[in-house]
């Protein structure tokens, strides 16, 4: 998406979608369709081994992804993981169920 800017050039909206309590299954399907759609996407869950192997896998494929460990049954820690997401980009789209700290990188 983009929009023109005061000085007539080209001005890119990244957009990113964070999925929560990611994994190997639909959680997986979901951050990859998004990425092919140019999403930066952000994962989060409990396992960092889950979550590094993700971003792997993401980034094999093109996508420019970033992890983020978190307990999503702590609202403080959801909050937190929200706030570093939108961070870099300024914006985020939620998916799927739960979230807490950063780990690696994000986009």
């Amino acid at each position: 998406m983009s929009t023109e800017s005061l000085k007539g050039e080209k001005a890119i909206m990244t957009k990113t979608i964070l999925v929560a309590g990611y994994g190997s299954g639909i959680s997986a399907a979901v951050a990859e369709k998004f990425g092919a759609e140019g999403f930066q996407v952000a994962i989060v869950g409990r396992s960092s081994n889950k979550l590094v192997a993700g971003v792997k896998a993401l980034e094999a494929k093109g996508v420019k992804a970033a992890a983020f460990t978190a307990d999503l049954s702590d609202p403080a820690a959801i909050r937190k993981t929200v706030e570093e997401v939108r961070a870099p980009s300024g914006r985020s789209r939620s998916s799927s169920g739960r979230r807490t700290r950063s780990a690696p990188g994000i986009c």
